[in-house]
């Protein structure tokens, strides 16, 4: 994460000036330091990184809740039980999938099940001409509770992943990967059947340190979020993440909102072919350290309206960005 001059990274740049139009004053990525640029380009391109992680546990709570058979933590074909350890599976994958790691089933006396894949020092796994060597543990453990009154059915649950050396490489590609770190997940979800609405809400953190040829990364995450059928909210949320002693530090100072209609059909057309999805209220505070560098910025999402408008404030400059027509080309709005 340090400020390495990436030649890729400013030839992009380049590019996205000369797209601009001429007419504009002042293009954006004069008001911005490249640091705030680098930041919101890594925001937008690569948003799954930072705050999807949370999918998972929604996802498998919904499955879980709408499936008529409910979440199936048991064996999976081919478990043989290990007799010593009672209420303890233990199997390697049989057909079609050949793997080589030991996976571990276990019912807890809480409720959950944790399962995990245990790599030891290393093995490959695959199938014919497509192998990749594996190595480390994986741990993961879910619990869910649900209950069903009259339409409306309702699913409390946790979900927490332990990492463990985790990674490898394919063989095609030397370069090297693994994992250690922790998350952990809880919330509900609700259904209304009769009514055709959902609804949930989680709370979550999560540490990780990931490697990848011989770089080290580091992130910390902690929040928590609610959800209908008409939008999302991200009421509070704090990350982390950098290389070393450079970071990026983010909080949340102000809920964002996401309103689900924007993306909605109207008269048989998008609203905007161009838009994006973005908060469309709220405020974010970035603080960031790189090599000798160390600053801060906000990020103002907006009054409500369906539009790509964002705004940031850095140095006392407050640049209006428009993410659906090339988000460097904004235009300052004061100082």
């Amino acid at each position: 994460m340090k400020s390495r001059k990436n030649p890729l990274f400013f030839i992009a740049l380049v590019l996205i000036v000369l797209s601009c139009d001429s007419s504009d004053p002042e293009p954006s990525i004069t008001d911005l330091s490249e640091f705030a640029q680098e930041f919101m380009s890594m925001r937008l391109g690569s948003p799954n990184a930072m705050s999807r992680k949370s999918d998972a546990a929604i996802n498998q709570s919904f499955q879980s809740m709408m499936s008529s058979h409910g979440f199936s933590g048991g064996r999976i074909k081919g478990d043989s039980t290990d007799g010593s350890e009672p209420g303890k599976d233990s199997t390697v994958y049989q057909d079609p999938w050949v793997s080589c790691a030991v996976v571990s089933t276990i019912e807890n006396e809480d409720g959950s099940t944790t399962t995990s894949y245990d790599y030891g020092d290393g093995c490959e796994e695959g199938w014919g001409d497509y192998k990749y060597f594996m190595h480390g543990k994986t741990v993961q453990t879910y619990k869910y509770n649900s209950l069903h009154t009259g339409s409306i059915f309702r699913d409390t649950y946790l979900f927490k992943m332990l990492y463990d050396n985790y990674g490898g490489h394919y063989n095609v590609d030397s370069s090297e990967w693994s994992i250690d770190g922790n998350s952990f997940y809880e919330g509900y979800s609700s259904y209304d059947t009769s009514m055709n609405k959902f609804s949930g809400a989680y709370s979550y953190n999560d540490t990780s340190l990931y490697n990848y040829s011989g770089k080290t990364y580091n992130y910390k995450s902690k929040g928590s979020s609610r959800y209908n059928e008409t939008g999302w909210v991200v009421e509070e949320s704090e990350y982390e993440y950098g290389d070393g002693s450079d970071f990026y530090h983010s909080s949340v100072v102000e809920p964002l909102v996401s309103n689900y209609s924007c993306n909605s059909f109207k008269e048989g057309t998008l609203i905007s072919s161009s838009y994006v999805w973005v908060a469309v209220t709220g405020r974010e505070v970035v603080h960031y350290k790189q090599g000798d560098k160390e600053g801060t910025f906000e990020i103002d999402y907006g009054n409500g309206e369906c539009d790509n408008i964002i705004y940031i404030t850095e140095n006392g400059v407050r640049v209006e960005v428009d993410l659906g027509s090339g988000w460097m080309c904004g235009t300052t709005t004061g100082g």
